[in-house]
C-alpha cells in the first residue's frame, strides 16, 4: 500500500493495514483512534508462498439475497456477469438465488444436507477464525478467465472472495472451508 494510501474501514470502528514483502503478509488493525495497532496473526501470511490480499472496496462489498438469522454459510459465484448464491441455513435446509440484477433475484429450494454435514461445516466456521479474513479477497480482480467465489460466514459476519485460478495458494484455512465445501456438492443440485 503507497505511503500516503488512506486505509479501508473495517467492521471493528478501525483501520486495517497490509503490509507485504516476499512471502510474507502482515495485517494489522488500530483502533477507532488509530493509537492503538495489533497483529492480525489470522490474516498474516508468514514464510508462505500464499497470494497478498487485497481489500474489497466497500462499493463492491457483496449483499446475500435473503439474509436471515438462520443464515450459516452462504457462497456467492460469478461467472462471467452472471451471479448465482447458495445459502446454508442452521436448519440443514439450502436454498439456491439467481441473481437477475443488483436488487432482483430467484429463490430455488435444493433440499438439505445431512446432519452430520451441517455438524461438520459448523465445526470448520468455528475452528478457524474466519472473521480475520474479513473484506480480504485474493487472486486478480476482476478476472473475466475465472470464477469468483465470494464466502459468507452468517449475515455477512464476515466476507472474503478469491478467483479459482489460486485457490491452491490461499491461506490453509480458506482451503480447508473451500474442502468442506467442494465436498457437499450444491454446486451441482
Amino acid at each position: 500500500m503507497p505511503v500516503g494510501t488512506p486505509c479501508a474501514r473495517i467492521a471493528i470502528l478501525g483501520a486495517r493495514v497490509m503490509v507485504s514483502a516476499p512471502g510474507n503478509v502482515w495485517v494489522y488493525h488500530t483502533d477507532r483512534d488509530g493509537i492503538d495497532m495489533r497483529l492480525n496473526p489470522v490474516a498474516s501470511q508468514l514464510n508462505t508462498l500464499t497470494l497478498a490480499p487485497q481489500f474489497i472496496p466497500p462499493e463492491e462489498m457483496p449483499v446475500l439475497a435473503n439474509p436471515i438469522p438462520e443464515t450459516l454459510f452462504s457462497v456467492i459465484i460469478d461467472d462471467a456477469g452472471n451471479r448465482y448464491q447458495i445459502s446454508i441455513y442452521q436448519d440443514r435446509s439450502v436454498a439456491g438465488y439467481q441473481w437477475a440484477d443488483a436488487e432482483r433475484w430467484a429463490a430455488v429450494d435444493l433440499g438439505s444436507i445431512s446432519y452430520r454435514d451441517l455438524f461438520e461445516l459448523r465445526d470448520r466456521l468455528t475452528d478457524a477464525q474466519f472473521a480475520g479474513f474479513h473484506g480480504l479477497r485474493y487472486g486478480m480482480w476482476p478476472s473475466s478467465d475465472t470464477l469468483t467465489y465470494t464466502l459468507v460466514g452468517g449475515q455477512e459476519d464476515w466476507v472474503v472472495q478469491y478467483d479459482t485460478a489460486i485457490a491452491d495458494q490461499l491461506p490453509l484455512p480458506l482451503q480447508t472451508l473451500i474442502a468442506t465445501w467442494v465436498a457437499l456438492g450444491l454446486e451441482n443440485r
